[in-house]
């Protein structure tokens, strides 16, 4: 839901693992193949998310409360990772990811 964990995914070898991204992740290149479910400043297309079946939603701050709400409601386990504000804020979200993300490096 935010481009910053879809690059964070691909960064810790998780890549293979995401079936859906927000609007605007489109880096690495491949994170453009991906279907895109909206959210960030675009309408977020809830369906969409639901018939991808994801086992998790990464949800940052970009993300509002409301958001948030509706995926939970939709019976989808959401994640909240923090925007980092230092590098070791963006090391502890990558370590993070990786932790809970089977078959990373």
């Amino acid at each position: 839901m935010a481009p910053s964990n879809t690059e964070n995914l691909f960064a810790v070898g998780a890549g293979d693992q995401v079936v859906g991204r927000d609007e605007f992740s489109d880096f690495p290149a491949e994170a453009s193949s991906i279907p895109s479910v909206g959210g960030g400043l675009a309408i977020t297309n809830y369906e969409a998310i639901v018939n991808l079946q994801p086992d998790l939603v990464i949800a940052a701050e970009i993300n509002t409360s409301d958001q948030v709400k509706a995926l939970e409601d939709l019976g989808i386990t959401v994640f909240y990772l923090k925007n980092p504000t230092s590098l070791e804020d963006m090391y502890a979200n990558l370590v993070t990811i990786a932790r809970h993300s089977p078959g990373t490096r």
